[in-house]
């Protein structure tokens, strides 16, 4: 009879690890990284931010500031029924005076539901897929666009109290954007985003003198 239950559980343990396995190798959750995986070696250096557990673009950027100025960076984390998003975002410490200098063409500029470009033009947010081939592909071609693939940056602002699931949102349309053109030019292209706590202001060009 001790043979007779030893075989039996026996039997129900290799069942029980089956289906174990079997669920673990159903799992079709994918993860995209930006700029690119290769930004996530070094882990001792993140820290996470789930975006979900915030309220606002306020405390977001609170959160990132205080980050940043304990010399470490900031992982926007999200995920939704089909992927994990995982963003490295940049920021400038507000108690610190590093100066960092940015080409205009450079910089696309996302505030409220609009995209500036090279400071002069204004899109809609829902082209973002077009602004983002012409910015990102560029390759110094257009004066209007960015010099190099590894020069080109999204500056992001938004009020203080535009809500993180509308920040989500956006987020989710850059990703899907972006991941186009990766499809199509290989993995090693960076998304690179910067938070600004200051908005865009436009400058408005005086009139040429009539002499």
């Amino acid at each position: 009879m001790k043979k007779v239950y030893y075989i039996l559980l026996l039997s129900l343990t290799l069942f029980n690890c089956d289906k174990t396995v079997k669920q673990d190798h159903t799992s079709t959750t994918e993860t995209f990284y930006y700029p690119t995986v290769a930004n996530f070696q070094n882990d001792t250096l993140l820290k996470k931010v789930e975006l979900d557990s915030l309220d606002n673009f306020e405390e977001l950027l609170n959160i990132a500031d205080e980050i940043v100025c304990d010399t470490k960076s900031p992982l926007i984390y999200f995920e939704n029924k089909d992927a994990i998003f995982k963003f490295l975002i940049d920021k400038d410490c507000s108690i610190a005076f590093n100066i960092a200098d940015y080409k205009e063409r450079n910089i696309i500029f996302i505030q409220g539901d609009s995209i500036i470009i090279n400071d002069k033009m204004s899109k809609p947010f829902d082209s973002i897929e077009k602004v983002l081939n012409n910015h990102i592909l560029n390759k110094g071609k257009n004066p209007k666009y960015s010099t190099s693939i590894e020069k080109a940056i999204i500056f992001y602002h938004q009020d203080s109290l535009f809500k993180s699931i509308d920040i989500k949102e956006q987020l989710l349309k850059i990703s899907n954007a972006f991941n186009g053109i990766r499809n199509t030019n290989g993995d090693s292209i960076p998304l690179k985003i910067k938070l600004q706590e200051y908005g865009y202001i436009y400058i408005e060009e005086p009139p040429i003198p009539i002499k």
